[in-house]
């Protein structure tokens, strides 16, 4: 059974498996160095207390991944809009984990008073960029050689979707 869930700091161990696989052996996410629990308690704490949604989504009790959305720009007039972050196992790609999550955290978002949802995404991860395409995110930049991971230039695109009702 599928249980889309709010996160719960039980949740923070799980997560740091999940981002440190990506950090360590892809440029998916530009940190260099694997995040510990009390790291992650930061971003947690963060996320929620500025009353962001922040999901986890579970299969038969285990853990599949999470998504949450955090501030896209600390100024006034971004309030409106936020960076979505989503992860699962590297081995469930195209399962449909992802599109659970996401369509639930849009939801929140609206309810949220959150007009526009950004992502991220390096140029590598062409699975991401299929992922959000397919859930109506539109290419709107691309920054080229804008970070370094171990040596290697990475550019980035940015996804944009209005969710205005």
């Amino acid at each position: 059974m599928i249980n889309i869930r709010e996160f719960q700091t039980r949740d923070i161990k799980k997560i740091c498996r999940i981002l440190n696989h990506y950090i360590r052996y892809t440029d998916y996410n530009l940190e260099e160095k694997s995040i510990n629990e009390k790291q992650f308690n930061k971003i947690a704490e963060n996320v929620l207390s500025n009353n962001y949604p922040f999901l986890v989504i579970e299969d038969n009790s285990k853990f599949i991944g999470f998504a949450y959305l955090d501030q896209f720009n600390p100024k006034v007039g971004y309030k409106i809009t936020a960076d979505l972050t989503i992860y699962l196992k590297p081995n469930l790609k195209r399962s449909g984990y992802g599109s659970m999550l996401v369509n639930e955290i849009e939801k929140l978002a609206v309810e949220r008073g959150i007009e526009n949802i950004i992502s991220i995404i390096t140029e590598s991860n062409i699975a991401s960029i299929r992922f959000h395409r397919r859930h109506g995110y539109k290419k709107i930049a691309y920054l080229k050689n804008i970070a370094l991971k171990k040596g290697q230039y990475c550019g980035v695109f940015y996804f944009q979707k209005s969710i205005k009702k």
